[in-house]
């Protein structure tokens, strides 16, 4: 089953994966190794870090409010490899995704489009704008 956003972006999508996960199946070989290290410390130059499809999981979700007085409301995830972890931004055409509880802390997903604010070279705001749910698992790592 396709979600597709109908916001002026095309690109912002949640797509959902079928795949049964059940508690003794593997979820955290499919997790990215080194993807949050990857994400942390690439140089704002290496574009291909932000092009690539990374497997995580949601270890929090919390609503921080709108960026303006009448604006949407915006959600913070904290992504983690199994090993890492870091802090990211949903766009806001994904935040039906967090109200209709499609994603919720566990989930495992593949993030699929990012984009990444920088201040004197250093990364200071990922965000989401595409992301496919895998299943939803314990938490994974450490």
């Amino acid at each position: 089953m396709t979600v597709t956003s109908r916001m002026s972006r095309r690109h912002d999508k949640v797509r959902l994966c079928n795949r049964p996960t059940h508690s003794f199946c593997p979820m955290a070989q499919q997790l990215t190794p080194g993807a949050i290290q990857r994400l942390k410390t690439a140089p704002s130059e290496d574009l291909d870090v932000l092009k690539s499809e990374y497997i995580v999981q949601i270890l929090s979700l919390k609503k921080i409010g709108a960026a303006t007085v009448n604006g949407p409301d915006r959600y913070r995830i904290i992504i983690s490899d199994g090993v890492y972890y870091m802090q990211a931004m949903l766009a806001t055409p994904l935040n039906r995704v967090v109200l209709d509880n499609t994603l919720a802390r566990g989930s495992i997903v593949s993030l699929e489009k990012l984009t990444c604010n920088y201040l004197k070279d250093k990364r200071y705001a990922l965000r989401v704008f595409a992301l496919v749910r895998l299943g939803i698992e314990y938490f994974i790592g450490s």
